[in-house]
This record gives structure tokens, C-alpha cells and sequence, in this order.
């Protein structure tokens, strides 16, 4: 079995917020399970700019933010990448009117692999659900 994950879902696992908690018992399930766990390459230069975010909002002090980092790095996350993904994502932002094409890469990931897209934003599940079946909220399950 395969999932799509995006940044927004696995910053819960090492940035406690609301969602946390479920964040954690799903991503654990998988791992359990052994379910491939895949997303583009960008997720890592969005979790960065989390991490950079919470930083400079001193909700975490910056060896907090170096470590949720090395925890990422290290996860078995299946890093997809290929030039086709790049295309995918601007058809997809085009036909779904996304005004930009970074969530287009994951949902491209999804679409590609024919597998669940998770994420923890509400307002790109509510915008897309209707038109993107296979996109999963955290808060919903």
C-alpha cells in the first residue's frame, strides 16, 4: 500500500498543534503497517520553512527545529521526483484553479501512484474534494 503525505501533515509529528495527536497515530499505523509512506521533493523545503517559521515565532528554539529536520531526514519517506511530475503539477493546478502549483505537486504524486493524498490543510481539502477524490483530511478520520 502507498499514501501521499504533505509538509502541513508531517510538521504535526514534531511541531505539537492541534491535530498532533492523530497526525501521530496515523503516520504510526502506517509505519507499522508498512505502507510506503511517498511525496515530490518539495516537502522538505516546505518543512524548512515551517521549521523557520516557528523559529522566528519562538514557539520552538532553534536546536528544536535542527532536530524535527534530522527527524525528517531520516523518516522512510519515498522521495518522488521525475520531469513529468513538474508538467503534472501545472495541469493539475490548472484544472483544479489552484493559484499555485506546490499542492499540485503532492495531489500530481497521488494521482500518479493512484494512491491517498493526507494532508492537515483543511482549506486545500475543502477546495479540491469535490474535484480530487483521492485527497484525505486529517481532521476527518
Amino acid at each position: 500500500m502507498l499514501v501521499t503525505v504533505d509538509a502541513s501533515l508531517l510538521a504535526k509529528l514534531r511541531f505539537p498543534e492541534e491535530l498532533s495527536d492523530k497526525a501521530a497515530e496515523i503516520y504510526d499505523a502506517w509505519v507499522r503497517g508498512k505502507v510506503s509512506i511517498c511525496a515530490p521533493q518539495l516537502i522538505f523545503y516546505e518543512l524548512v520553512s515551517t521549521a523557520n517559521k516557528k523559529v522566528i515565532a519562538g514557539s520552538v528554539s532553534l536546536e528544536q527545529a535542527e532536530s524535527a529536520m534530522e527527524y525528517f531526514l531520516t523518516e522512510p519517506l519515498e522521495v518522488v521526483t521525475s520531469d513529468s511530475l513538474y508538467r503534472e503539477a501545472l495541469r493539475i493546478a490548472q484544472r483544479l484553479t489552484l493559484r499555485s502549483t506546490y499542492d499540485a505537486h503532492y495531489l500530481a504524486v497521488a494521482e500518479d501512484l493512484d494512491c491517498e493524498f493526507w494532508t492537515a490543510d483543511e482549506r486545500l481539502y475543502n477546495g479540491v474534494r469535490d474535484r480530487f477524490p483521492l485527497i484525505r483530511w486529517l481532521g476527518a478520520s
